[in-house]
């Protein structure tokens, strides 16, 4: 499931807690403080997304269990601000009279289902997490693991992603118009009536507050159906080659670019020339192939011709960087990059190009269901396939800053009686034309996915091509410090649950706070 499958379960359990407040009131008010505590728990879920997607400041938020004071906040909030400060504004007497009641389980079918929209977007923000970098406490920064998350830090669909999440807290401010005549408070036990009481002061002021009418607004700035964050998967992990090595299903193969992408975020900074080499050796193959499946299962046979000419560049680029070497040796595919790129292409070829030929479209594609299948996995393996390119570029321009692209050199070694031509390998100069021939290839190669993506009416995946576009640093340290600052109010334990949250979604052993 990815992030927006998270949203829609969200959703869900919202609109069955709105159709649960329609029914009389349960006696016991043990089951009514359960969903004033779920309650708490919610608006605190939404409000993380609200912060992650809008790129809101700590310091632009009141603090907790305090009623803030709009004006006070200032009148240049953005609208994401806004609708996270009214969001915190949502609980703040409730969260003040919750404590010392303890952890109340949820109790009746208005608190369970209020409980699982919190546990759904707790998982949301934990993709969020896996993708921007978890927050590791004062003084550090999140480091962005992947593109996806270089861009949503950076802003790319925006006011999409924003509609996506503030559609949630339009409908958990329309439940609070039935929750507020549903909590009654009235010989209520101590501390439970507190509880209620409190919840239900916030609940009519909630009503009658900002939160509706600043959640309706950014629902109707973007489109919260076409928000590239619905997209967003749980952040691979790039440790285990092998993992990636053999895709079985084309799904795979779509969880193997991505982690071949990760690690270019990750560990871009280690690149060598072979590494491109053997990246491009498998995007040549990977182009062809799901452009002959895009020609086939839409219609369009001049994508076949369209996806031929676009793997020219690859070709291009595996030529010139055949040309120069780095002063480490090969390793294969001992990295995360080049095993999930050649995995890939193997199973590709494997279905489609079984014996070196085509094989006929019914071969891979029997009925209806498996042409969609192919249509819609090959098409998101091209998306991503710009986003690939670009950060190899970027990759291979830091690997020859550090002195990692060397070039051939020849001189002339005077013996007795013999001149002998040897040949040995230095830095190549920034102005060396095989490695600017090197850098133009991965461009334009990046260009031609891009066309051959529009041309099969494909939606590119954000990268760093789309957050460079913003103005974005690609170095994802200045990008983390810059549009993804740290939020001193939340406490390390927190910060470290996430990172362990995060880090049994992706299969990576936990990282244990000391």
């Amino acid at each position: 499931m990815d992030y927006g499958d998270y949203l829609e379960t969200a959703a869900a359990q919202l609109a069955r807690a709105h159709a649960i407040l329609r029914q009389p009131r349960p006696p016991d008010p043990a089951v009514r403080a359960s969903a004033a505590l779920a309650r708490i728990r919610l608006y605190r879920s939404v409000e993380r997304q609200v912060v992650a997607v809008g790129g809101v400041r700590e310091a632009d938020l009141p603090q907790r269990g305090v009623v803030p004071d709009r004006q006070r906040a200032g009148g240049n909030q953005t609208a994401a601000a806004n609708l996270a400060t009214a969001l915190r504004y949502a609980t703040a007497h409730s969260i003040t009279a919750s404590e010392g009641v303890g952890n109340i389980p949820p109790i009746g079918p208005a608190a369970v289902a209020l409980h699982s929209a919190h546990q759904a977007l707790q998982i949301a923000g934990d993709i969020l997490i896996s993708n921007t970098g978890p927050y590791t406490g004062p003084g550090d920064d999140h480091q962005p693991s992947t593109a996806d998350g270089i861009a949503l830090l950076a802003g790319v669909g925006r006011e999409n992603n924003l509609a996506a999440v503030a559609r949630l807290a339009a409908a958990a401010a329309d439940m609070d118009v039935r929750l507020a005549r549903w909590l009654w408070p009235e010989e209520a036990p101590a501390p439970l009536g507190r509880v209620l009481a409190a919840a239900e002061q916030d609940a009519w002021q909630t009503k009658n507050g900002s939160l509706r009418n600043d959640a309706r607004t950014i629902v109707g700035l973007g489109h919260g159906a076409q928000a590239p964050v619905r997209a967003l998967a749980i952040g691979p992990a790039v440790d285990d080659p092998h993992r990636w090595a053999s895709p079985a299903s084309l799904q795979e193969c779509v969880a193997a670019v991505d982690a071949a992408r990760a690690w270019l975020t990750r560990r871009g900074d280690d690149l060598t020339v072979q590494q491109v080499v053997r990246v491009a050796t498998a995007a040549v193959g990977i182009t062809r192939s799901v452009g002959h499946v895009q020609a086939h299962t839409t219609g369009t046979p001049a994508l076949d011709e369209l996806a031929a000419t676009t793997a020219r560049p690859w070709r291009g680029v595996l030529e010139f960087a055949n040309e120069l070497r780095s002063p480490v040796p090969d390793r294969g595919n001992l990295s995360t990059l080049t095993a999930a790129m050649s995995g890939v292409a193997t199973w590709l070829q494997g279905q489609l190009r079984p014996a070196g030929q085509w094989a006929d479209p019914p071969r891979w594609a029997a009925d209806e269901a498996a042409r969609s299948a192919w249509r819609t996995g090959t098409a998101q393996i091209l998306s991503r396939m710009p986003d690939l390119a670009d950060q190899l570029h970027d990759a291979t321009l830091r690997a020859h800053g550090r002195g990692g692209v060397l070039t051939e050199a020849r001189r002339l070694i005077r013996r007795p009686g013999q001149l002998i031509r040897a040949t040995h390998w230095v830095t190549a100069p920034p102005e060396h034309p095989v490695f600017t021939e090197l850098l133009g290839g991965l461009r334009a190669a990046g260009t031609a996915t891009r066309a051959l993506a529009a041309r099969a009416d494909v939606a590119e995946r954000p990268g760093v091509g789309a957050a460079a576009a913003l103005g974005a640093p690609m170095s994802p340290a200045k990008l983390a410090g810059q549009w993804y600052p740290q939020s001193p109010a939340e406490p390390v334990e927190r910060a470290s649950r996430t990172r362990s949250r995060a880090a049994q979604l992706q299969g990576a052993p936990q990282v244990k706070r000391r």
